[in-house]
């Protein structure tokens, strides 16, 4: 028999699943999940009963009110993300010619041999193509631009140029890439004004400082292409890799070595645990691990596969300090 956790997993993807095929209205959605948690909770009061349907200390099956719930929590977080574009959203404005827009550069620039990536949160938008001079929006943008000059996180700038829809062909959509990372918008070599420099936060801009120091370090030690796969596998920056040693590892099947994720986590997660806990004790050390994997976390660029690796690797960490045993169909 599942345990509990997987029946909630699978009726939430369910609840995503039906939700893609449906046309029920967001705030239906809304309505029954808050009626269907009230009632949970309440008749829990009223009979004093768990969560749980438990005989005899053993998991029988699951309260209908909370499988219902995982449904519709599937159901609502589909129905959030694919919601219709409204116009303070950046999106909105896509393919309607040239606009003039500022933001702050978010995450660490991915730089290549010929161009680099910046990832920048909008806040401003103008443009004479839709009939007004300056509009707040929010919303992110990914813009490709040269090397010439060496763009870091926190910079404030004013990009003009032709916002785009990424683009969505047949063997790769890159805008279903782009929209996993909440990016909706691209530009292609625009222009860019810097407006100043410094922004966001001053621990992130010291990490991604430490980890440019990182890449030179490397670069210094090791030769190419060795410094490029040592860089992916320590510090999740894998652009530097030649082409022709990426479609081998995609060929044999090992791009999970080069692939900052769960397998880097645990290795991490055990060394540093090993270390803390002699120093700290069991629960000090548990906490000084978590805090080390998030900073390794943000030193990575904070990418999805990341972030739920190092939320498992936290969890089992806890996990272990109360005596509950690992689960594979939990864990998976």
């Amino acid at each position: 028999m599942l345990p509990p956790l997987s029946w909630v997993a699978l009726f939430f993807i369910s609840g995503l699943v039906l939700a893609e095929y449906s046309h029920t209205p967001l705030s239906a959605s809304v309505t029954i999940m808050a009626v269907t948690a009230v009632t949970w909770v309440v008749l829990s009061f009223i009979r004093k009963s768990h969560l749980w349907v438990v005989r005899k200390n053993q998991f029988i099956g699951l309260s209908p009110a909370l499988i219902l719930f995982s449904f519709l929590t599937g159901v609502l977080r589909y129905q959030i993300t694919n919601s219709p574009l409204s116009q303070d959203n950046l999106a909105y404005y896509n393919d309607t010619g040239v606009v003039t827009i500022t933001g702050e550069i978010y995450g660490f620039p991915d730089r290549r041999d010929t161009f680099q990536l910046l990832t920048v949160r909008i806040d401003q938008l103008s443009s004479p193509n839709v009939g007004f001079s300056s509009l707040p929006v929010s919303g992110q943008v990914i813009i490709r631009t040269g090397i010439e000059y060496p763009w870091n996180y926190g910079d404030s700038i004013q990009i003009t140029g032709r916002l785009d829809t990424p683009s969505d062909e047949e063997d790769f959509s890159y805008r279903d890439y782009l929209a996993r990372r909440y990016i909706g918008s691209s530009l292609y070599y625009p222009e860019l004004v810097l407006i100043s420099r410094e922004g966001g936060s001053p621990i992130t801009r010291w990490i991604f400082i430490l980890r440019d120091r990182g890449l030179a370090t490397l670069e210094k030690l090791y030769p190419m292409p060795e410094s490029a796969l040592l860089s992916g596998i320590l510090l999740g920056v894998d652009s530097g890799i030649p082409e022709d040693i990426q479609n081998s590892f995609r060929a044999t099947g090992t791009t999970h070595i080069i692939a900052i994720s769960g397998f880097n986590i645990s290795i991490l997660a055990a060394l540093l645990s090993s270390i803390f806990y002699r120093i700290c004790g069991a629960r000090k050390g548990a906490l000084a691990t978590v805090i080390a994997l998030l900073f390794y976390v943000i030193l990575t660029g904070a990418s999805p596969s990341v972030i739920r690796a190092a939320i498992m690797g936290s969890l089992g960490l806890f996990a272990s300090l109360v005596g509950r045993r690992q689960t594979g169909l939990n864990t998976a």
